[in-house]
């Protein structure tokens, strides 16, 4: 898979944070767990944050690409709010606030790096609060960009039911529309959706 991982502004910090290493479909952390004073950069994998709605149903929040800080919530010791899980193999660190508090003191470059993150969750924030609101094909057209773009892939590794949790349209409605739209545009392979005219794709959200 061809991807840009964007990895060396934080490489030089990698050497204070803990290593590790989640298989696919293992959990990182866990809704309602305690979090643990610290937050999480994936160096190599994708991960899916997720949460349940009231009525108990999966909903994905965020897709996080290589190169990216998570799990920043628990800032203060409280229990998590959502779930984060290894879409495959992943190489993640965890950085501890007490073993970085002179860093964010103290190095204006770490405290940039923290301060982008944020911003982009913000951005992120605003962006599904603007989605959510278009048409179903409009939607689910403007979410399959957003996830081609992390992966950076003509290939995106999710079935139609995570589509289903990323975009909150039923299976029944995507399925539809993906009818509707023909092989030509996108099409299921072997549990991978495959984008063959993002083109298009883009046409069909600046129509709504």
């Amino acid at each position: 898979m061809n991807r840009e991982p964007k990895t060396k502004s934080w490489e030089q910090y990698l050497k204070y944070g803990q290593r590790h290493f989640f298989k696919k479909k293992s959990i990182i952390f866990e809704a309602h767990s305690l979090g643990k004073e610290g937050f999480y950069y994936l160096k190599d994998g994708f991960v899916k944050v997720s949460t349940k709605t009231l009525s108990g149903e999966e909903r994905t929040i965020d897709i996080i690409g290589e190169g990216r800080p998570f799990g920043e919530q628990t800032a203060d010791g409280q229990p998590y709010f959502s779930t984060a899980t290894a879409l495959e193999n992943c190489i993640i660190y965890f950085f501890c606030y007490d073993d970085i508090k002179s860093l964010m003191d103290n190095d204006h470059t770490f405290r940039m790096l923290m301060y982008d993150g944020l911003t982009e969750k913000l951005k992120l924030l605003t962006n599904h609060m603007t989605v959510r609101s278009l048409p179903s094909e409009q939607l689910l057209a403007q979410s399959i960009l957003e996830i081609k773009q992390k992966y950076n892939d003509h290939k995106i590794p999710l079935t139609q039911q995570e589509l289903s949790r990323y975009t909150g349209l039923t299976r029944i409605t995507i399925y539809k529309i993906f009818k509707k739209w023909g092989d030509d545009i996108v099409h299921i392979e072997k549990k991978n959706i495959v984008v063959k005219q993002p083109r298009s794709l883009r046409k069909i959200v600046e129509a709504s």
